[in-house]
């Protein structure tokens, strides 16, 4: 069998991607007798993402195919009400893409992914600017009057792209994204020495991603504001990340509230720092506004770390009732939950156990059915 899957943008997203390169790779090694053809647009053969994804490919039965084609002719395409149709001139069986663009012709059957709809559901939160968004909102109509399945990465999103648009009815599959096996490894025994040079206080909170509105920060933040009128001890937070333009306005939200000396960003870094990072932290938090799955939830409960997380669909399916929950909304409820947070023993056992379905393995499994099922 012949698979094409177009994986552009997951070499352009460092977390995001990462479950969708590691499902890839498990897949390719899973299904030896197939072909695969892997299509990007131009100049992403050299971002460093690609690179290094391609050293750890270990099966040799994929090609990788560079199409001619912008990401912003692609956006302006889908803009206009005329998305660009990719023909299946190499034979493919079944055509695959790790988003919502680039359609093939109807040939072949189309399975599209979905992380969620925080877009088209809570645009003033997105990460998106405009254009972003107004694509989201076209791709999710255009694919509803298609004939595309769609894998969703939670029974919330598939819940929730089905209350979008029933014409989804029947056509979505939940396949759970999965996290790297580094998770479940000991800290390394250089770790302390690691964070000590990137000057990380002994005792801290931790959070890592692209800081954006739906991230919910700012309510971190109000939290520690909140302790410090309410003269309650908490450990410094760390972000380790990129805090983009709109993001910035944090660092203003902790001048005024006079907490900016509790607050810590480190550059995004590599798996292995980043895991040591999480291991020596009081704990992880994550009380996003809207999540299709929430990864770093999954991460520091595969390492035995507690996570403060929102109460919401999509973090307590994931968490599975192994993680103290916060109302998103409420700084008060944040802080109560920081504080908790500093008093719960992790069931390493338990949370070790849980988390284990949450692997790149499981994921490709899920995709081998879809792929047999379809074809």
């Amino acid at each position: 069998m012949r698979i094409h899957f177009h994986v552009d943008t997951v070499f352009h997203t460092f977390t995001t991607g990462t479950p969708y390169r590691g499902m890839l790779r498990e897949l390719c090694l899973h299904r030896p007798q197939d072909s695969f053809v892997l299509s990007i647009l131009k100049n992403t053969r050299h971002t460093p993402l690609f690179a290094t994804w391609l050293e750890s490919m270990t099966a040799a039965n994929f090609e990788v195919v560079e199409l001619p084609l912008s990401s912003r002719m692609v956006n302006l395409s889908t803009l206009l009400g005329h998305p660009l149709q990719l023909p299946v001139s190499d034979g493919a069986d079944i055509y695959i893409t790790a988003d919502q663009e680039l359609m093939p012709d109807k040939s072949v059957p189309r399975v599209i992914q979905v992380y969620d709809l925080s877009a088209i559901n809570s645009p003033a939160r997105s990460s998106l600017n405009w254009m972003g968004r107004r694509v989201r909102r076209i791709q999710a109509r255009t694919h509803a009057q298609l004939d595309t399945h769609v894998v969703a990465i939670s029974n919330f999103t598939n819940a929730d792209l089905i209350r979008h648009d029933a014409a989804f009815e029947g056509r979505v599959t939940t396949s759970h994204i999965g996290i790297e096996d580094e998770w479940f490894r000991p800290a390394a025994p250089d770790a302390d020495e690691l964070i000590r040079r990137l000057g990380i206080p002994a005792d801290y909170f931790c959070w890592w991603g692209a800081v954006s509105p739906r991230k919910n920060i700012d309510g971190i933040v109000r939290a520690y504001g909140l302790a410090k009128q309410q003269q309650v001890e908490l450990p410094p937070f760390l972000i380790v990340g990129r805090v983009s333009q709109t993001g910035q306005r944090l660092f203003e939200l902790a001048d005024r509230l006079g907490v900016s000396d509790r607050i810590k960003v480190v550059e995004h870094q590599e798996l292995a720092v980043l895991r040591n990072i999480v291991m020596r932290s009081q704990g992880v938090l994550f009380p996003s506004f809207y999540e299709g799955f929430g990864l770093p939830v999954v991460e520091s409960l595969a390492c035995g770390i507690p996570a403060l997380a929102s109460n919401i669909p999509a973090l307590t399916e994931v968490s599975g009732g192994h993680a103290v929950l916060c109302e998103p909304e409420s700084p008060d409820s944040i802080l109560e939950g920081m504080r908790t947070l500093l008093k719960t023993t992790v069931n390493t056992v338990a949370c070790r156990e849980w988390t284990s379905q949450f692997t790149h393995a499981a994921n490709a499994r899920r995709y081998d059915q879809i792929i047999d099922t379809l074809t």
